[in-house]
């Protein structure tokens, strides 16, 4: 049997509680919080946000609210690292290759790791990592990819699960 929603809540908010001196996990939280977890009303927190206050905000941070409001977390395998010019990597979700523009990362990183990073597409046409992202040894990539399939099966039975979030109060 699956747990409650308000167990789950309740277990999700003991882990950020956890991790409270722990920085990358403390942001990527946030940034679901933030981008991901949809509200009662379907939209994101950002989004909600941008519908009351864009008009105060400059346009430089509206824009990067919606960037950030259309990238999620995805697995990726590093399949090449090509020094100084960014991360050849194969979306473990999707199947599908992409090349991420990012300096720094190519002399932290190594081939076959997985990444779990948000991707967003600049005006520039380049590919960058945007947000917190998490770096994990290859031995991983089974274990990670066969929770997520589970998560995911679990979350599509839910009528309407994609409507709201186990933590809005139409689940307590």
């Amino acid at each position: 049997a699956l747990p409650s929603a308000r167990a789950v809540c309740e277990a999700a908010h003991a882990a950020l509680a956890s991790f409270r001196d722990f920085e990358p996990a403390t942001s990527a939280y946030f940034e679901w919080l933030f981008f991901d977890n949809p509200l009662d009303d379907g939209r994101s927190l950002a989004e909600r946000f941008l519908a009351g206050a864009a008009r105060h905000l400059s346009p430089r941070v509206v824009d990067y609210i919606r960037l950030m409001s259309g990238t999620h977390l995805h697995p990726y395998q590093i399949r090449k690292v090509v020094p100084d010019q960014g991360l050849q990597v194969r979306d473990l979700w999707t199947g599908e290759d992409r090349f991420i523009s990012e300096h720094a990362a190519t002399t932290e990183v190594r081939r076959w790791q997985v990444l779990v990073a948000r991707l967003a597409s600049h005006t520039d046409g380049s590919l960058q990592m945007e947000g917190t992202p998490f770096v994990l040894p290859a031995a991983a990539r089974r274990d990670l990819m066969s929770d997520l399939k589970h998560a995911h099966k679990s979350y599509a039975k839910e009528p309407d699960a994609r409507a709201r979030s186990p933590c809005t109060p139409s689940h307590q």
